[in-house]
């Protein structure tokens, strides 16, 4: 589903419209996301496709221009030197199968030399070696910037989720040479931007995972503007414990614990919630009835919500015309424990039929909404976590920084 934009909604980038028009012979260094995780053949994991899949119409766009392309990406954590199991060979068979052009990989440069590409009368298409090789690319060296720099005319940024690293392809590249977003990072920060600025109301925001520390900034910014946020999994274990509810041994933060955020707008699972045993496996899962002083006992796991709060949470996501999704609501990686996340993804996908604004995002939830092939049937899916929750915050990011209007 297309996403309708407001004009009220976008932050001022440099776009592909701001590059010359005339790109015949041109240099554009882009810097993708291609991080990917790689089977055990070396392959990259078909979940993962979408990555590669998401640059395609930035590269296409600059291709058809008549421009020679020289990607930037990186893959794993190296440590600042060269290794096999990290090279982007692995990315090339697939990366030429969705763009249906070759590659030529290229070694990173050494000195401030240019390398002699070859420019024929077609436009080619290149892939430097992982930048992280370079221990310069995560210090955000000048020096290794400037070297990336001799190769090109123009960059492009089409990295959304490397947009909240300060590292020297996202943050000192870009102000070396003429600089602008790519499609992806346009549509990224557009979509994420009328969340903020310009959301059509009831606005449900649904927000889950491991550790509230690590999100307690986001959910202050969208409880500003969002009318209900649902909140499952170990965040709203904490927010349980500190209404006095007994949580046994599940995951929390207990200095968090007593934290005053979203009154009248936070639901927590307070009616009901699923228990555990253990929470790698289905052992003694049983439903506890909170609201009817039922206790969650010390050797039990809260694991994910109850029928009659998935029954609560669904009444507000079916009146929502704007919908956000970030972390599960429970222990995702456990079949009988994703009843109510299946349950609210099969809800959300129906109010994207409906018209609502639907976004999801972060690497948990669209594992699930993944095994259950329900990434088209929302507005939009960021292929960023971090740098999402980042943007959401209101945090200046180092990748963006450099290609906004002056």
């Amino acid at each position: 589903m297309a996403v309708r934009l407001s004009r009220h909604s976008m932050i001022s980038l440099r776009t592909l419209e701001d590059l010359s028009k005339n790109l015949n012979g041109k240099r554009v260094l882009v810097r993708v996301d291609w991080n990917v995780p790689l089977g055990k053949n070396g392959r990259v994991e078909k979940s993962a496709l979408f990555r590669i899949e998401a640059s395609v119409p930035t590269i296409n766009e600059l291709l058809g221009r008549k421009a020679t392309v020289i990607l930037l990406a990186h893959l794993g954590r190296p440590e600042g030197k060269p290794n096999p199991e990290f090279s982007l060979r692995h990315i090339i068979p697939a990366a030429e199968r969705i763009l249906h052009r070759r590659i030529t990989l290229l070694p990173l440069p050494g000195g401030i030399t240019n390398y002699g590409l070859r420019i024929t009368g077609s436009p080619q298409l290149f892939l430097f070696e992982n930048l992280r090789f370079d221990p310069g690319e995560e210090a955000n060296d000048p020096q290794f910037s400037r070297r990336l720099a001799a190769y090109g005319d123009y960059y492009v940024n089409d990295a959304f989720g490397n947009v909240h690293r300060a590292h020297a392809s996202m943050a000192a590249l870009p102000r070396l040479l003429p600089s602008v977003a790519g499609r992806l990072l346009e549509r990224e920060v557009n979509t994420l931007s009328l969340l903020l600025k310009a959301p059509k109301h009831p606005f449900v925001a649904i927000i889950g995972g491991a550790k509230i520390s690590t999100k307690f900034g986001v959910m202050k910014k969208l409880l500003k503007v969002c009318d209900t946020m649902e909140t499952g999994g170990g965040i709203a274990n904490t927010l349980l414990l500190g209404r006095g509810f007994e949580v046994g041994a599940s995951l929390i933060e207990k200095k968090f614990a007593k934290i005053s955020i979203g009154k009248g707008k936070l639901l927590l699972p307070e009616w009901d919630v699923v228990v555990s045993r253990q929470s790698r496996k289905a052992v003694g899962v049983r439903t506890v009835n909170l609201d009817r002083g039922e206790l969650v006992r010390e050797n039990e796991l809260i694991v994910e919500f109850g029928p009659r709060t998935v029954a609560r949470y669904l009444a507000a996501v079916e009146k929502a015309k704007t919908i956000l999704w970030n972390g599960p609501l429970g222990v995702n990686e456990v079949k009988e424990f994703n009843k109510g996340n299946i349950a609210l993804i099969k809800a959300v996908a129906r109010q994207t039929k409906r018209g609502a604004l639907t976004v999801a995002g972060g690497g948990e939830i669209m594992s699930v909404i993944d095994r259950l092939g329900s990434r088209n049937k929302f507005s939009f899916c960021s292929t960023g976590g971090g740098a999402m929750l980042e943007f959401l915050e209101g945090k200046k990011l180092p990748g963006i920084a450099p290609l906004l209007k002056r």
